[in-house]
């Protein structure tokens, strides 16, 4: 689904993407606060979310590369609007903080002391070190490196980090839980990256994946030699399990934002970290459950479409009703399925979902239908318009310019002086 990015209202519409209440996950979300780079446009975070319907998430932007019009000044509005006002809301609205380029200079001291609070109290948290926070130099990493969430994070902050423009495939060292290796059937350590750091893991942290150097040129690591990619520890007994890894959410072993990337488990494995952040259960059938998401990907967009094409057609006086109705039975078997996802029923819940999304070829046509009867008295209308004016002009033209029946001989009568 596409967007127009350089309109401003359309992006304050999508910073925003949450349901009506929060519940906690045992009524089946995991609520996201995602801070930093996170706008559609140059972040995958929001079509992860949309696609999975255990996620819950608010997008709070103190970052944009490509999207024009934003300023410092907007980072900050972004943030009274939309972080929370309290760190005992934080803690008890929110169960993971995703920081992909997570900027900080937008956050007064008092809110990054809130984010620390919540990570030491139960809320997890994932961060990016391959794009802003890859050096010293970087537009990120001095809000880091002089805030106190720096002792979150499960590596150091250091001159050895830099940015490496190489591409490099994944190595899965950790087996037990099978966060990453349920993937290794799919080839997840054949997919290309690229622009990552080198990353120095702290005492005490759990080393998921290394990276692998592929091609000639590389700057930071020799060729084939591995660093870190994946690496996590969590904050004491009662804290979130906080996570970092070596690169960014927009480069290609995530995400398609900057070059194609062939991989399309990302947001399967991203989820994963979230489950496990929160301790609910992982799924061996990641298969099943990528082609479930995806369903629910396709719901949403094909909804998205005929409510918008039949919005077009009640403009116009159409009877728009029946068809909400429609709908209506379709957003309750979603609701059913949805049911079935959470507690881990995938074939159910895959069934009810192929049902749903099918039955939208009928919708669709029907709704073109609909309006093209909503429009036809407009086509009559314009249709005898241009035809009356072609006729008046016609008969105009006929009087004047051809039989001059409005016209007159000119006579002259003569004068002497």
């Amino acid at each position: 689904m596409g967007y127009l990015l350089n309109s401003r209202p359309l992006w304050m519409a999508l910073i925003v993407v949450s349901l009506s209440s929060h519940i906690a996950l045992g009524g089946g979300h995991i609520r996201v606060l995602a801070i930093g780079q996170v706008m559609q446009a140059e972040s995958p975070i929001p079509s992860w979310f949309d696609s999975d319907p255990l996620v819950d998430y608010v997008l709070v932007p103190t970052e944009a590369d490509f999207v024009q019009g934003f300023s410092g000044a907007s980072f900050k509005r972004f943030v009274r609007l939309y972080f929370p006002r309290t760190r005992d809301i934080l803690v008890k609205d929110f169960d993971f903080m995703v920081f992909p380029d997570g900027r900080l200079d937008p956050f007064t001291s008092s809110q990054v002391m809130d984010m620390k609070h919540a990570v030491e109290n139960g809320v997890g948290s994932f961060v990016t070190t391959g794009g802003g926070l890859s050096n010293p130099s970087g537009s990120v990493y001095p809000s880091w490196a002089n805030s106190v969430l720096r002792d979150i994070l499960p590596v150091e902050l250091n001159d050895r980090m830099k940015q490496d423009s190489s591409a490099f495939t994944v190595e899965i060292i950790k087996d037990d839980p099978p966060l990453l290796s349920m993937f290794l059937p799919l080839g997840i350590e054949e997919y290309t990256g690229t622009w990552f750091t080198t990353l120095t893991p702290r005492p005490g942290s759990t080393v998921w994946a290394d990276l692998r150097v592929v091609g000639e040129a590389h700057q930071s690591i020799g060729l084939g030699k591995s660093t870190e990619w994946l690496v996590s520890w969590r904050m004491g007994p009662e804290g979130g399990v906080s996570w970092v890894v070596a690169d960014d959410l927009d480069a290609p072993w995530w995400s398609s934002v900057l070059i194609p990337s062939k991989n399309e488990y990302a947001g399967d494995v991203f989820v994963n970290i979230l489950l496990y952040s929160v301790g609910a259960p992982l799924t061996h059938d990641i298969y099943q459950l990528h082609a479930l998401r995806r369903l629910y990907y396709e719901y949403n967009v094909e909804r998205s479409l005929l409510t918008g094409l039949l919005d077009f057609a009640d403009r116009f006086g159409a009877d728009t009703r029946g068809m909400y109705d429609r709908i209506e039975e379709l957003d309750d078997l979603r609701r059913t399925s949805l049911d079935d996802y959470r507690s881990y029923r995938f074939s159910e819940a895959t069934e009810i979902m192929d049902s749903a999304v099918s039955r939208f070829d009928a919708l669709r046509k029907d709704a073109m239908d609909l309006k093209d009867r909503a429009l036809f008295w407009v086509y009559v209308t314009q249709w005898a318009t241009v035809t009356g004016t072609l006729l008046i002009s016609g008969y105009l033209i006929w009087t004047l310019m051809i039989r001059r029946r409005l016209y007159r001989e000119v006579t002259t009568t003569r004068f002497d002086s």
